[in-house]
């Protein structure tokens, strides 16, 4: 890992270098995280994800990794970006605001930092609240005034320090997550014109049949392409209406990946009750 600049908590030299590369380093120098290094180095994740997640990838080491204390300590340097006010609850507006910037200065590109957040942005949503949901909830008061409450706010609409772990986590899978479902949509690679951000049986089976997602990372969409695209369409469409949004398409693949016990599946159920673990079929 090249020398981290203290004020901004990045990996400057690295990921600048990244950007100007325009192309994956196979080499795996940049990446502290294995598994999320094994994941965005796949053939079947296009560019702009593997820079996505490599500007976060450093911020997920957590257990029994030996980068888990220098991951801890950019995370806690990361966290007084994010956190400005310092009150220790943060905001979707508040985590949209710090991925822009952390964007930017990780790649000292802007218009590079802007285009990936935008291109990214639909999939913030999800880890927000994937993170913000974990944890014991608990009204929210400020700091060191506790009978002042922020009115109903609970922890489970703010994410607080103990989870920016895994909202960073949320992230870099998410983000993974949103290009298989650009990829879907529309027919294309990534977000095109043609794409409306609902996925069609006609659209899913054109995909399974081109085989773009039969050997894919995550293993519940490798499995899913080599099965009935009637039948798995019917299970990511939650309400039955026909057309599979992004919040159907992520719940279907965290609920199949913890009945795969893949570590994706356990990471995205993190702190919830999942009614069966069987793998969806």
């Amino acid at each position: 890992m090249a020398g981290v600049d203290k004020i901004t908590s990045k990996p400057i030299d690295d990921l600048s270098g990244l950007a100007k590369a325009g192309k994956k380093d196979s080499s795996l120098k940049l990446w502290i995280h294995a598994d999320i290094a094994k994941l965005v180095n796949h053939p079947s994740v296009p560019l702009m994800a593997y820079q996505f997640c490599a500007a976060f990838e450093f911020l997920c080491v957590g257990g029994k990794n030996p980068n888990a204390k220098f991951s801890k300590d950019m995370r806690a340097i990361a966290w007084t970006q994010l956190d400005n006010n310092g009150n220790g609850h943060v905001s979707l507006a508040e985590t949209g605001k710090w991925v822009q910037d952390h964007l930017i200065g990780c790649f000292k590109d802007k218009d590079l930092g802007m285009k990936i957040y935008k291109y990214f942005y639909p999939c913030f949503i999800r880890a927000f609240l994937d993170a913000a949901d974990y944890g014991e909830r608990k009204k929210v008061g400020q700091k060191g005034k506790k009978q002042a409450y922020f009115g109903t706010a609970t922890t489970d609409d703010w994410v607080q320090f103990a989870e920016f772990r895994l909202l960073c986590s949320y992230l870099v899978i998410y983000a993974v997550i949103w290009e298989a479902f650009a990829c879907v949509d529309g027919g294309g690679a990534g977000v095109t014109k043609d794409d409306d951000r609902r996925i069609s049986l006609d659209e899913w089976s054109k995909c399974v049949s081109s085989g773009k997602l039969g050997q894919h990372p995550l293993l519940s969409l490798a499995i899913s392409a080599k099965d009935d695209p009637a039948v798995i369409f019917k299970q990511m469409d939650g309400d039955g209406k026909g057309k599979v949004l992004l919040a159907e398409f992520c719940t279907f693949i965290e609920d199949y990946e913890f009945g795969l016990e893949t570590m994706w599946g356990k990471l995205l159920n993190a702190g919830e009750a999942v009614p069966s673990a069987g793998a969806k079929k």
